[in-house]
């Protein structure tokens, strides 16, 4: 058989085995060398390429991906060669249509012809998808495994460990190698029984789980205890379940530490209670109704606020005790309400309202309330109002209208006046207008002519009518006074006054006021106004309003007056010719002669005559103003203001009005003018009579005036009133908008420190400028004012969030970290501040502030140079230090005040040396109060005055006492603590002298112990205060030494005589090198001073033999001696103890 014959019976034996792959799904490809001899259907599907494409192939390799080609390549000449025994690789191919496919390649080789290769080849691109989608799945599943915040344990049924993650191992404190060595037994404690942790069988908790499905745990959750590696417990939430795990079963527990939830539910218990005993307690009167209004529930201020116990109301009805004039409106309020009510049982809105409520002693009492609908609430079920009394606070509004009435009135009064000129018109509108304000009918006007002995009664109305004409002396009855003294005077009875006149009948009056009408400084008539009624008499608010009132009338008095003599005149000059040419010649010289500008005008507005005074109101001579027009001086505004004015002339229709002109040398003013029509026979406008007044001064004082009212005179920003109206109208558009309003309140740090190194002329130069570097932080439309002294608030609109207000407080905050320089002087400041945000238009502008000022406070109290928002639970702080303000004033007088008294101890001997007397706080309820928590509040009140003046006799009685029952050489010394409130106080010095003379005891048995801070807050007035203690002989010592701010330079000076060292630094003693050294160098520096020297707080023989060492002098705490009574205190003097 030749070559080609052999190649063709191996064919044949090629597509058998093609036949079989194919059937099977398998490439089946024959090479020789490189190129591909024979492949099969499968390969070709496999490939894309079809039979013949793949015989033409140059090399089988071609389709083989470029990144494994060579690889491919070794591997096939290592099988040649017998290197390698591996036949079967993965790799992967290009498919004709471009895509990826994965293989596996089996190869076999032919023994007889060893150049030839069998390659199998099996696709494996899903599988090797299905491979990576299985790793990418183990790997998350193994990620969230290990990332739980719960701890994961995987155990079998006995309890053995198999694996755990990372939050197991930290809750438990152990590594994982160490976990997964234990049995859950060994730190489960009461999860399992103690039968169950010995038992060989796993816990019945456990076989429930592994009785189920895998994955499904036992019902519900299991709570027990962990036990750490270092003994200690902890609470827990287990949740057990079967799972697979590395094709076995096994239990998985997930267990959470519950310690937080235990400690929050045992807070909220807490709150609970808390909060019901405010309720209880609650200055504001807090009432429970159901839906029929039956009330439930009373908070105990019912007593205060309605005078009804709250057993007495509850189970009646609330609408009871409602006014009548209120009750409709109540009820249709409440069955809103009721309506109102939501599906989902959630509270509704408070709803505010205001209604009269009938008091106990039958008085009507308005309280302002807030009514929150309850009823779906399962804990309440019902509704619940919360109110206060508003009556005197609503009274007091009403009074605030009335003056405001008062105020409109004067101005309507003001203008009526003025149009007034014919004298007998305008008195008569006087006593009206004034009777009217004051609401009284009954009403007089005197006149008296100048030169005139007499007062003449003008106009009467009312009881006066019948005294019209009647002619009074000076001093004689109420006008005569009025005449004389130049002032109102007021008579609340005219029937007992002993200046009534029998030219009166005093039945006709009650109360009695009259007021001078002045011209200049002279008195030229009185305003006098009486009632009736009985008991009714004229206020203080009344008078000054009146008198007001009358200075207007005076103004109009002279305006009429002058008016009456101007138409005299020209009455006289119509009569005939000769005597207007007189009339107009003495006319010339009356106007030439007054100092108000007069002048006449023709129907063109051109100036035919003028006096000088007119002319100089436009900067001219009467020369250069003749013959021009009015118009000239006039811009376009004012010009249509005069036109209408010239309109109303020629209807002989005489007008006041106030006009602006531009004067000959280009000037800006201000004129109050009258106009004067002059008309001829056939009624035809002949001219004007002007009367000018320059009141641009007036107009300028008055707009600064206005601009004063409003602002702060330093700084020039808002001032309070402005402030606030600002405010005040923002909440208004609250309402309108979704945006909400912010307030800060700004308080420079330390600002008394600057004022009292460097004086109140730098500390208000810092203020200017410092507010002037606020005002870029703010955006436009934000209102800053200063409110006073170094107090500044901020009034921020449009806020959306509360990062919008607080991203201002930063920027406030950097704006003031350079330093501001004054007269050479780099001075640092600083801000805390204080922000509250409006959650309604029903916000109050005052509530506001005060929210912003306690937040303010309580950034002070964080540590300044920072901003607090506003938390209610702030006002709950305020409202507790309120309440315990309260009680500190009744506890002086209730003597719940102890003094204790703590030895004080030689070193050097062991012996006794003196004692400090400490004041402690018994209250009632709450047991001893720390005097670290009514101390500060003493000192704000001012009551550290008197409780430190009854600890100071206390102490002193108490020192003369055991001098003389334990004498001793030198006597025993008494301690007592001064604040600065008592050394800034003006009778200090005075007070003790007076206690040490009613004590008896030695001056110089008595030291005062002040504060370091104290001193250096007012370091030369303290000084000197210091300076006259000693004179007395008293000896000084420097409280809590090396914790504040001292200047060596004022150490000096002091009349100090002992130093106190802080008992921080005696706590560090053996621990911190660094205090010992202070210590030491605090008492060398102090011994050199001529000072003793007193350690506090020395609790231990240590601290008492280092200190010994150290050469201090004196030392005083627990380890001598904890504060005691006066009596325990006696029984070991008695005992002459030695430490």
């Amino acid at each position: 058989m030749d070559k080609r014959e052999s190649k063709i019976e191996g064919k044949g034996l090629y597509e058998a085995l093609v036949e079989a792959q194919n059937e099977a799904g398998e490439g089946f490809v024959v090479a020789e060398g490189e190129r591909i001899f024979y492949a099969n259907q499968a390969y070709s599907k496999i490939s894309g390429y079809s039979l013949e494409e793949l015989l033409a192939l140059p090399s089988l390799y071609d389709l083989v991906v470029p990144e494994q080609r060579e690889l491919l390549l070794e591997r096939f000449r290592e099988r040649l060669s017998g290197q390698r025994v591996i036949d079967r690789y993965e790799s992967a191919i290009t498919h004709k249509s471009g895509r990826r496919v994965e293989i596996e390649i089996v190869v076999k080789l032919f023994r007889e012809e060893p150049s030839k290769r069998v390659l199998i080849i099996r696709e494996i691109t899903e599988r090797k998808r299905a491979d990576e989608a299985l790793r990418e799945t183990e790997e998350r599943f193994r990620q969230l495994f290990e990332q739980s915040v719960d701890a994961l344990l995987v155990h079998d049924e006995k309890g053995r460990m198999v694996d755990c993650n990372a939050e197991a191992c930290r809750s438990l404190g152990y590594s994982r190698e160490e976990l997964l060595s234990l049995s859950v037994k060994d730190f489960a404690t009461n999860l399992l029984s103690e039968e169950e942790k010995v038992s060989r069988e796993g816990s019945t908790l456990w076989q429930g789980a592994m009785a189920g499905e895998p994955g499904a745990g036992a019902e519900g959750f299991h709570f027990g205890e962990h036990r750490r590696k270092d003994g200690t417990t902890f609470p827990v939430e287990v949740h057990v379940g079967a799972v697979d795990y590395g094709g076995k079963r096994m239990i998985l527990a997930s267990a959470r530490d519950i310690t937080e939830r235990k400690q929050a539910n045992e807070a909220l218990r807490k709150s609970e209670e808390r909060f019901r005993s405010l309720v209880q307690n609650a200055t504001d009167h807090v009432a429970v109704i159901d839906a029929n209004g039956t009330i439930t529930y009373e908070s105990p201020s019912v007593e205060r606020v309605l005078g009804y116990k709250p057993e007495e109301r509850i189970g009646t009805n609330a609408f009871d005790y409602v006014h009548p004039e209120d009750l409709e409106r109540m009820r249709r309020d409440f069955a809103e309400g009721l309506r109102a009510t939501g599906t989902d049982g959630k509270k509704t809105t408070g709803t505010k309202f205001e209604a009269r409520l009938r008091h106990a002693d039958s008085s009507w009492r308005r309280l302002e309330a807030v009514a929150s609908n309850l009823l779906a609430d399962p804990n309440i079920e019902g509704i619940v109002i919360n109110s206060r009394d508003v009556t005197e606070r609503r009274r007091d509004e009403e009074a605030l209208r009335k003056q405001n009435e008062y105020l409109d009135a004067l101005n309507e009064t003001s203008l009526a006046l003025m149009n007034r000129l014919e004298l007998p018109d305008l008195l008569e509108v006087v006593v009206a207008r004034a009777g009217a304000m004051v609401d009284t009918s009954h009403g007089h006007v005197y006149l008296v002519e100048s030169g005139e002995a007499e007062l003449e009664m003008q106009v009467g109305v009312g009881v006066f009518d019948k005294y019209v004409g009647l002619r009074l002396k000076i001093g004689e009855c109420v006008p005569g006074q009025v005449w004389e003294s130049e002032q109102p005077l007021v008579v609340d009875d005219y029937r007992t006054w002993p200046g009534r006149s029998p030219r009166f009948s005093k039945e006709d009056f009650r109360a009695a006021v009259g007021l001078p009408l002045k011209s200049g400084s002279e008195v030229v008539g009185v305003i006098g106004l009486s009632r009736l009624e009985e008991g009714r008499t004229f206020g203080n608010d009344e008078v000054e309003l009146l008198s007001r009132f009358a200075r207007q009338a005076s103004v109009a008095l002279d305006n009429a007056r002058l008016y009456t003599r101007v138409q005299r005149e020209l009455a006289e000059r119509e009569r005939t010719e000769a005597a207007l040419r007189e009339s107009e010649e003495q006319y010339r010289t009356l106007v030439e002669a007054v100092q108000e500008g007069i002048g006449f005008v023709d129907s063109r507005e051109t100036v035919t005559y003028c006096n000088q005074a007119y002319a100089a109101v436009f900067d001219l001579t009467p020369q250069e103003l003749v013959g021009r027009s009015l118009l000239d001086f006039l811009d376009e505004k004012q010009r249509r203001k005069a036109l209408d004015q010239t309109a109303l002339r020629k209807n002989n229709v005489r007008s006041s009005y106030e006009i602006s002109i531009t004067t000959g040398e280009g000037r800006r003013k201000d004129l109050s003018a009258s106009g004067t029509p002059i008309m001829d026979a056939e009624g035809s406008l002949q001219g004007v009579v002007h009367a000018v007044i320059d009141i641009t001064e007036r107009k300028a004082l008055e707009e600064q005036l206005a601009y004063q009212a409003f602002h702060d005179p330093l700084t020039g920003l808002s001032n309070r009133t402005l402030f606030m109206d600002r405010l005040e109208h923002a909440l208004a558009r609250v309402g309108r908008s979704k945006d909400s309003v912010a307030v800060m309140f700004l308080d420079l740090d330390n600002f008394k420190v600057v004022n009292d190194s460097l004086g109140h002329e730098v500390g208000d130069r810092l203020l200017v400028v410092v507010s002037e570097r606020l005002q870029p932080c703010l955006r436009p439309g934000d209102t800053i004012a200063r409110l006073g002294g170094d107090e500044f608030t901020v009034l921020l609109e449009h806020i959306g969030s509360v990062s919008e207000a607080t991203r201002v407080a930063e920027r406030i905050a950097e704006a003031v970290q350079k330093p501001f320089t004054i007269d050479g002087q780099e001075l640092f400041v600083t801000f805390s501040i204080g922000i509250t945000f409006s959650r309604s238009d029903k916000d109050r502008p005052g509530d506001l502030l005060r929210d912003a000022d306690l937040a303010m406070y309580q950034a002070k109290g964080s540590g300044k140079a920072r901003y607090e928002v506003f938390d209610p639970s702030m006002n709950t702080r305020a409202l507790e230090r309120l309440e315990l303000s309260g009680a500190l004033r009744r506890a002086l007088e209730r003597e719940e005040f102890r003094v204790c008294y703590q030895p004080k101890v030689k070193l050097a001997t062991r012996e006794l040396f003196g004692l400090e007397a400490l004041v402690r706080w018994k209250h009632p309820q709450r047991g001893l109060v720390s005097p670290s928590e009514f101390i500060p509040i003493a000192e704000e009140t001012g009551l550290i005055l008197p409780i430190g003046q009854w600890v100071l006799e206390e102490a002193c009685n108490q020192a003369k006492e055991w001098q003389e029952q334990y004498p001793s050489d030198p006597p025993l010394k008494m301690s007592v603590n001064f604040s600065a409130r008592q050394l800034q106080h003006p009778q200090m010095v005075q007070n003790i002298t007076r206690t040490l003379g009613e004590t008896g005891i030695d001056p110089r048995d008595l030291i005062l112990e002040i504060t370091e801070s104290v001193v250096m807050e007012n370091a030369p007035s303290t000084i000197a205060t210091l300076r006259k203690l000693e004179e007395l002989g008293l000896r000084i010592a420097i409280d809590d030494f090396g914790t504040g701010y001292s200047s060596l330079s004022y150490l000096k000076r002091l009349p100090v005589s002992l130093v106190k060292i802080d008992r921080s630094f005696v706590e560090g003693l053996r621990e911190e090198p660094k205090d010992a050294a202070l210590v030491s160098g605090i008492i060398s520096l102090s011994h050199k001073l001529g000072m003793q020297v007193i350690a506090e707080g020395v609790e231990t023989a240590e601290q008492f033999a280092q200190l010994r060492e150290l050469g201090c002098d004196l030392a005083q705490g627990n380890y001598f001696g904890e504060p005691v009574s006066g009596r325990a205190a006696t029984a070991f003097l008695a005992k002459d103890l030695r430490w």
